[in-house]
């Protein structure tokens, strides 16, 4: 390994335990922000309505409460996944960790010290997973929406505009090649499909634009360079003629 990828290695960790930082310090918020939260609730987020002794029992859980919420999300491994690739898993990792705290949470307020309201656990643990998720499947979200964003703008420097004829699992495979694949420079400008129900929905952002019908008019309208015809269960007959209309386009098809 060379110095340079030496570097590169060090400077990538250097950043994910930057970032790790940080996202123990939001935990640190959240896991306590978050049942003050559900105090606050119960008494119409009035501050001044809130009981002493409840209060004071919440400022008592600070140290505790933080201490073990740290290690069920740590232990769950929470601080060592690519939120770039989140997924079902690690929306039920942190699922687990707030239903643990919250178990500790009730059990060591009822043990040591009083009952707090039902909305405090209620809600203080709503509000403790939606805090934690919510920061983490946000920058899922944005690296989606540059994703998105980087992909139009190189569909723009593209040459052919592909019609997709059909808009079932073959289609959707077809699109989901096109924004993925660097080798294709195909982007796919508009969806023709017989079934009524779908005209005027989309697909990744690409419109059902309606029926066989509408073929040669979509042509002209989104300045279709090639045809990709993706109905594998659709009859001999149909097939034939669906490619019958593209020939009149005089457009390269593709089965």
């Amino acid at each position: 390994m060379s110095k340079q990828q030496r570097k590169s290695g060090i400077r990538i960790k250097e950043h994910w335990q930057f970032i790790n930082v940080l996202l123990v310090i939001y935990d640190l918020f959240c896991v306590n922000f978050a049942y003050f939260a559900g105090l606050l609730l119960r008494f119409d987020f009035r501050f001044s309505l809130i009981p002493e002794q409840y209060f004071n029992v919440w400022k008592e859980m600070i140290i505790p409460y933080s201490i073990f919420s740290l290690l069920v999300i740590w232990r769950l491994r929470l601080y060592n996944s690519l939120w770039r690739f989140a997924s079902y898993r690690e929306l039920m990792r942190v699922l687990i960790s707030s239903v643990l705290t919250n178990a500790f949470q009730v059990f060591v307020t009822l043990a040591f010290f009083i009952r707090m309201p039902i909305s405090y656990y209620v809600f203080g643990g709503i509000f403790q997973f939606c805090l934690i998720i919510g920061i983490r499947f946000s920058y899922r979200f944005i690296l989606l929406l540059r994703s998105r964003s980087k992909s139009k703008k190189e569909d723009e420097g593209r040459k052919s505009n592909v019609m997709l004829i059909g808009a079932g699992n073959a289609g959707q495979m077809i699109i989901h090649d096109t924004y993925k694949s660097k080798k294709v420079k195909d982007v796919v400008r508009c969806i023709i499909d017989d079934n009524s129900n779908k005209w005027g929905r989309y697909i990744d952002d690409v419109e059902i634009v309606g029926g066989r019908d509408d073929i040669l008019t979509n042509v002209e309208k989104y300045n279709i360079d090639k045809i990709y015809i993706a109905i594998p269960s659709a009859s001999a007959q149909d097939k034939k003629e669906i490619l019958d209309i593209c020939k009149e386009a005089n457009l390269h098809c593709k089965m």
